[in-house]
């Protein structure tokens, strides 16, 4: 009579195999969330769809922020503040610092509102200032320990109607942003795929025409864990089952 017991070893470990590889696919596919960019005029809509990651909340009221606070004629600038995770740096570093204000008491909410200073790079040699934007104030968000970041949203009020830009690592995000006026207006972005650095900009500046950005306000959606359902975990662990089950059966 022939003995069938090898093919059917051979079978049962190719069917682990396979199911091992099906359920390593199923976890990469669990934990990968598709990439998608949306831009934001209403805050409970950022808010709202923020809230599946962790929040970053930034007013510029906090201790670390104590050492940049400007009077109209006491500017206190430094090259960069870290608070919460998030360095925040003038887009022009390190030719230009931040600060806070009270924006003569014209703040969003609270005590203090942010701006880079001086606002732009009109000082700064080897950039042509008659293109618009070249020299356009702006400020960057890096994380600094927060992780990777996945939204970024703020109140603006500008002066002389900046064009206020989205980039995202280094890339211009369609639609971010809008023209800033003298009421304080929200702009934001979620990036489902995630990013470590936010420069926000003015498009439109010149050396003639230099336009101011304020800012105020920042909720920022930082790294989530994202979990696996126990039904998945339920399915790995009936494999490693499986796995033991057949490395006996091969020894006896």
């Amino acid at each position: 009579m022939c003995d069938i017991s090898p093919f059917l070893k051979a079978l049962s470990e190719n069917r682990v195999a396979h199911l091992s590889a099906s359920f390593v696919l199923l976890l990469s596919i669990t934990g990968t969330a598709q990439s998608a960019i949306t831009t934001y005029t209403d805050e409970a809509n950022y808010l709202a769809n923020l809230a599946e990651y962790t929040q970053v909340s930034e007013s510029y009221e906090g201790a670390a922020w104590d050492s940049v606070r400007s009077a109209l004629l006491d500017p206190q600038v430094a090259p960069e503040i870290t608070s919460l995770g998030l360095t925040w740096q003038n887009r022009f570093s390190p030719d230009g610092g931040v600060t806070t204000s009270d924006g003569g008491k014209d703040v969003h909410d609270g005590d203090w509102l942010f701006y880079a200073s001086p606002h732009g790079g009109y000082g700064v040699s080897g950039l042509d200032c008659t293109v618009p934007g070249e020299c356009g104030d702006g400020f960057t968000i890096t994380s600094a320990g927060a992780g990777t970041l996945y939204g970024v949203g703020g109140w603006f009020q500008g002066v002389s109607g900046p064009e206020i830009k989205f980039l995202l690592d280094g890339n211009l995000v369609n639609g971010a942003g809008g023209t800033g006026t003298e009421l304080w207006q929200f702009f934001g972005v979620i990036d489902t795929a995630g990013f470590t650095m936010v420069e926000i900009m003015d498009s439109s500046g010149t050396q003639d025409d230099q336009n101011l950005i304020f800012a105020d306000d920042f909720t920022i959606g930082v790294t989530t864990v994202v979990p696996v359902p126990a039904a998945v975990w339920l399915f790995g662990s009936g494999l490693v089952g499986l796995s033991v089950l057949a490395r006996r059966k091969q020894q006896v």
